[in-house]
């Protein structure tokens, strides 16, 4: 796995899904868009991005249970907590991903 597609194949065989698989794929033929010598603040970028659409996943799925959650309910301020949690890192990793 010298490189190009063996490379990309060797890391899929380590990633924990098919979503994230697919990923992998798409920004390997991707051309990478930023200007000057050292490609890191962009890839931070695209991964910010990234992280991003699977936390907004997982905040969508963490609301849905908030809801369907009696407020009296003791598992309730923990629901609440970690939906707080998620929109704090989503705006954190929205911040990451422009900037």
């Amino acid at each position: 796995a010298g490189g190009g597609a063996g490379w990309v194949s060797l890391i899929g065989q380590h990633v924990a899904t098919d979503d994230v698989r697919g990923l992998l794929q798409a920004l390997a033929v991707e051309p990478l868009m930023f200007a000057g010598e050292d490609p890191t603040p962009y890839v931070a970028a695209v991964l910010a991005q990234v992280e991003e659409r699977m936390v907004t996943r997982y905040l969508v799925e963490a609301k849905g249970r908030l809801q369907r959650t009696d407020s009296s309910d003791v598992t309730y301020l923990r629901q609440f907590t970690a939906v707080i949690g998620l929109e704090r890192r989503k705006r954190e990793l929205r911040e990451r991903g422009i900037g």
